[in-house]
């Protein structure tokens, strides 16, 4: 039975010396002697946390501003340039559907994907077309600004 205690009580005190509270100063280092007196628990420092900023109902759920560009594929608009093949031409959707070759700028891969056009832009090309075009993004979608023969 005292066995049993003995190790009990070993175990408890390696278990005590393995957690090391992170506010506890590091026990290897020289430290200043202990105060005589134990401090109150409303004298005891607490460490800072840290809080958010406060928000209103015109910034509730929007991400804080910041200085760093947005990354390739978010929602913000950018602008890139791309050559391709003309894949499809729908005037009745407003969309040509572009093998597109690879849009470094976004990090996009060569694809196929349709772009919203104006009625001029489609007229302007035909099926089979090699073109170099510029267009906007925005999310998911994407729009001609100008497309010409390459």
């Amino acid at each position: 039975m005292e066995s049993r205690i003995t190790i009990v009580l070993c175990c408890a005190l390696v278990l005590g010396a393995c957690g090391a509270d992170p506010y506890e100063p590091d026990r290897t280092t020289a430290q200043a002697p202990a105060p005589s007196a134990p401090a109150s628990p409303a004298t005891t420092a607490t460490p800072p946390v840290a809080s958010a900023p406060a928000t209103d109902s015109t910034t509730a759920g929007t991400p804080p501003a910041t200085d760093q560009t947005e990354l390739p594929g978010t929602t913000a608009p950018t602008v890139a340039s791309a050559t391709g093949k003309v894949d499809a031409v729908d005037t009745a959707a407003g969309v040509i559907t572009i093998a597109h070759d690879p849009v470094d700028v976004l990090g996009w891969p060569a694809m196929t994907m349709g772009f919203k056009a104006t009625p001029e832009q489609i007229a302007a090309v035909q099926v089979g077309d090699r073109v170099r075009f510029d267009f906007d993004t925005e999310g998911s979608e994407a729009t001609i600004v100008s497309i010409a023969d390459e």
